[in-house]
């Protein structure tokens, strides 16, 4: 978890940056003595609403999505261009970096 002050992104509000790692349901690591992997991230969540309420969040990671019966995975990704359609971008030379 990071806090990153307003000051510094000329913000209204403090942001709470929190980095989670939700294993599969299959997982053994998945059975925790208190709670389920969802069900400790909506506490965490609560807590961290009634503790800072004066905050944003943004909970960003691997929270290994629940799709129910739905595949979690894209059968054909026609959204997603090929990078030929980048070949511009990608022929250009650029200026070596001066650092």
């Amino acid at each position: 978890m990071v806090k990153v002050f307003k000051v510094f992104l000329n913000a209204s509000r403090d942001i709470i940056i929190c980095f989670a790692y939700l294993p599969p349901e299959v997982s053994s690591s998945y059975n925790h003595k208190r709670f389920k992997g969802i069900e400790l991230l909506e506490h965490f969540i609560f807590e961290l609403g009634v503790n800072f309420s004066e905050v944003d969040f943004i909970i960003m990671g691997d929270l290994n999505a629940r799709t129910s019966n739905q595949n979690d995975y894209i059968d054909e990704p026609s959204n997603i261009p090929s990078l030929s359609d980048y070949d511009d971008i990608l022929s250009s030379s650029l200026p070596p970096r001066q650092s």
